[in-house]
C-alpha cells in the first residue's frame, strides 16, 4: 500500500471538537496563525498513529515554511502536483520550520545501486561458530559434499520419488505399499541419513547465502519508487477521519496583511481560529525493507546514507518526510473588522497575504470572507512529520569485506 490515512486521536470519533487556549510565552512572542494550527495538531493529535520503524531514530513536527493552500481543481493543476511532489524529497529543515529539498528521497536510495558491497562473511561473529559448524557438516574443504550430506541427498532424492509416484498412483493396493515403503524410507533417513541434523545445516547454509545474495540489492531496489503524495492527499479528503479543532484567545498577538506590492496592514487580533485536520502518512515501504537495517553491507565510495546525528548536512538522506499536516474549512475570525483596503484587495480578487497564508490566482484558489471572518475551504498544507534515519549504513566492524 503506498499511502495510509489515520485516526488523528486515541479513541476519539471524527466529530470531536479540540478546543485549547494557547498564550504565547510571553507578550513579546510572535505566533502565526499557521504555527498555531500546527501546535493544536501537535498536541491533539496521535503522532505515534504510524509506528516509527526500525529505520528512524526520532521524530519531530514542524510547520512549513510557507503553508501551502491548494488550488480549486488540484487533480489537473500540474504546478500544484510539483509542489506536493516535492514532498517526497530530503526536507531541509532551519529554526523548527521545513521546506522541500531539490533532492528526491527515492531518487537518492536508487542511486545507491552500484556503490553497494557486500561483506564477503555471510552471518555476524555472534552466529559464525555454527554457521563453520553446518558448512564442514555438510562439504568438504575442496567444496564437494561430505560423505554424510551425500546420504542425506540420496535419501531425499528417493523421498521426493516415491512421493511424486504416489500422487499419481490410483490403486488403493498400490498407494498402500507406497505409503509403507515411505515410512520405511523415513525410518533409515533418520537413523542411517542424519535427517534431521542435515536438514538444520542446510537451512542455516542456505539462509546464510540468501541474506548475503546480491539479489537481495536488486530486490531492495526495484521497491523504491517516488511516493505518490497527490493520491494520498485525495484519498485523504474522500475520508470521514477528518477532527475540528478550535483556537480561542482574545489576548492573542495582532496579525497583519501584506498587499502585492509588500505594504503591511494591521489586522488586529485573531479572536477564533477553526478548522478540520488530518495527518495524510507517506508509507514508502522500501524504508522498512529488512536490507535497509542489515549490517553487511556498505557503500564502496564511503558515502554515508544517514550519520544518525540531528543537522548533518553531508548526509544523502538525513530525514525523510513521513507525514503531512493538512487543514481545511478553516474560519478565521477577527476581533475587529478588515480594514478598508484589504476588503477591497478581497473584494477585486487581488493578491493578498493574510498572516502567512496567499491568496492568489483567484478562482484558482477558494476563499470567502465577511466584516471579521476570513475562510479557506482548503485543503491547506501547514506542517509535516519529519523522521530523522538511524545511522544508515551501520556496517559490523567484525565484517570481513572486499578490497
Amino acid at each position: 500500500m503506498f499511502f495510509i490515512f489515520r485516526k488523528l486521536l486515541r479513541a476519539c470519533c471524527a466529530s470531536f471538537i479540540f478546543v485549547c487556549s494557547l498564550l504565547p510565552a510571553n507578550a513579546d512572542d510572535v505566533t502565526s496563525i499557521p504555527q498555531i494550527m500546527v501546535d493544536l495538531i501537535r498536541k491533539g493529535a496521535n503522532l505515534d498513529a504510524a509506528s516509527p520503524a526500525s529505520y528512524v531514530r526520532g521524530r519531530h513536527v514542524l510547520r512549513l515554511a510557507k503553508p501551502v493552500i491548494a488550488p480549486n481543481d488540484f487533480y489537473h493543476d500540474e504546478e500544484f502536483s510539483r509542489t506536493l511532489a516535492a514532498f517526497d524529497n530530503v526536507p531541509a529543515v532551519k529554526a523548527n520550520e521545513v521546506s522541500a529539498g531539490s533532492k528526491s528521497v527515492s531518487e537518492a536510495f536508487s542511486g545507491l545501486k552500484d556503490d553497494l558491497v557486500l561483506s564477503t562473511t555471510d552471518q555476524s561473529a555472534a552466529s559464525t561458530p555454527s554457521l563453520d559448524q553446518a558448512r564442514k557438516l555438510l562439504f568438504k574443504p575442496n567444496g564437494l559434499a561430505t560423505d554424510e550430506y551425500a546420504t542425506y541427498l540420496r535419501y531425499e532424492s528417493d523421498h521426493k520419488r516415491i512421493l511424486d509416484k504416489l500422487k499419481v498412483e490410483t490403486d488403493p493396493g498400490s498407494q498402500q505399499q507406497q505409503r509403507l515403503a515411505l515410512a520405511q524410507l523415513e525410518r533409515e533417513w533418520e537413523l542411517l541419513g542424519r535427517r534431521s541434523a542435515i536438514a538444520i545445516a542446510v537451512s542455516q547454509y542456505e539462509s546464510a547465502r540468501k541474506q548475503s545474495d546480491p539479489v537481495r540489492i536488486q530486490t531492495w531496489v526495484s521497491s523504491i519508487k517516488p511516493f505518490p503524495v497527490s493520491d494520498a492527499l485525495s484519498q485523504a479528503l474522500t475520508s470521514s477521519q477528518w477532527l475540528r479543532f478550535s483556537y480561542s484567545n482574545t489576548s492573542s498577538v495582532p496579525i497583519s496583511a501584506t498587499t502585492a506590492t509588500g505594504a503591511v496592514v494591521k489586522l488586529g487580533k485573531a479572536q477564533r481560529i477553526s478548522f478540520d485536520a488530518a495527518i495524510v502518512w507517506l508509507d514508502r515501504s522500501y524504508l522498512t525493507n529488512p536490507f535497509l537495517t542489515d549490517r553487511g553491507w556498505k557503500t564502496k565510495s564511503g558515502r554515508v546514507v544517514s550519520s544518525g546525528v540531528d543537522g548533518a548536512t553531508d548526509d544523502l538522506v538525513p530525514e525523510v518526510i513521513s507525514g503531512l499536516l493538512v487543514a481545511k474549512n478553516v474560519e478565521l475570525q477577527l476581533a475587529s473588522e478588515f480594514p478598508d483596503t484589504v476588503m477591497d484587495l478581497l473584494k477585486s480578487k487581488q493578491n493578498l497575504s493574510v498572516d502567512a497564508f496567499l491568496l492568489t490566482d483567484e478562482p484558482k484558489i477558494s476563499f470567502g470572507f465577511q466584516a471579521r471572518q476570513l475562510t479557506l475551504s482548503g485543503p491547506v498544507v501547514l506542517g509535516t512529520i519529519v523522521d530523522q534515519l538511524r545511522k544508515i549504513p551501520d556496517p559490523a566492524p567484525t565484517r570481513q569485506w572486499p578490497n
